[in-house]
């Protein structure tokens, strides 16, 4: 059919929203991104993957399926569901914890510059400015733990990081809405890690990410335990709600005047009780 397809010299994008690199191979033949050249006839990459997946091809790209699956700049598609398709769900809720987290950090920043304020009034009392120091101190501290979950956020977001793969759980094949982590090592590298979560629970997302940048030498208990604190930093009522319960079951056949302290059993007891660790 005659003038059925269009094409402008000065839009310079096409396939998968990359950059249009007509001068390697014709036009709309190749695309160019910042880690692979593509090629659009044989849906190859022309280069290596810089972040090789042990069952495909290092010359693949987009898990050879260029039509559902996106790939922001050539490196990775961290977002798929169970067929291997783009998850938009994953992704914004990623993109929600991102926001959300560093929302928090601004709020705490504003909060601690204006009790510093309050500070430079020459006739603050002694009693009022221990008290303004105090409330920096909270600050500071809970600003810290946020800086925590950012961190794992940031580090999840670097070109330099194995490649890390969110899938979304289908509550209606899984018994539960645990998350879980996978994360394929060859020898001592760490090659890449796959995160599967049920849709909106950004506790678990929180949780999982932890366990995604963990080093493989600690123990199951100090990985967990971390995570848990991780959730806390976030949502401390939460995690103390699974405290109290792991409490109240593991000692149910004893009177609750016998119970250990909840803070003495905290998470580390909730995680030995749940996860069965001796």
């Amino acid at each position: 059919m005659a003038n059925r397809g269009f094409s402008s010299v000065a839009y310079r994008y096409g396939f998968n929203a990359k950059e249009k690199d007509d001068e390697v191979a014709g036009d709309g033949n190749s695309y160019t991104a910042e880690f692979w050249q593509y090629d659009s006839r044989l849906g190859i990459r022309f280069n290596l993957d810089s972040r090789p997946n042990p069952s495909l091809s290092n010359y693949a790209c987009l898990n050879n399926n260029p039509i559902w699956l996106v790939d922001i700049n050539g490196n990775d598609n961290s977002f798929v569901d169970k067929n291997g398709q783009w998850d938009k769900n994953a992704c914004d809720d990623f993109k929600y914890l991102c926001k959300d987290i560093n929302g928090k950090i601004d709020k705490i920043n504003n909060q601690i510059e204006n009790e510093k304020l309050k500070l430079l009034n020459g006739s603050v009392s002694n009693k009022k400015k221990e008290k303004i120091d105090q409330n920096i101190s909270e600050m500071q501290r809970t600003k810290n733990n946020f800086e925590k979950i950012k961190f794992d956020l940031d580090y999840i977001l670097l070109k330099t990081t194995p490649k890390i793969t969110y899938l979304i759980k289908n509550l209606l094949l899984n018994a539960t809405n645990e998350g879980e982590t996978v994360k394929i090592h060859e020898g001592d590298v760490f090659i890449s890690t796959t995160i599967s979560y049920s849709m909106g629970d950004i506790l678990t997302l929180i949780h999982e990410n932890r366990h995604a940048t963990q080093s493989k030498n600690i123990s199951k208990l100090q990985k967990d335990v971390e995570a848990f604190l991780y959730e806390s930093y976030y949502y401390s009522d939460k995690v103390w709600t699974y405290i109290q319960n792991s409490l109240e079951e593991e000692y149910s056949n004893q009177p609750p005047a016998s119970w250990p302290n909840i803070y003495l059993f905290g998470i580390q007891g909730m995680v030995k009780y749940v996860y069965k660790i001796k």
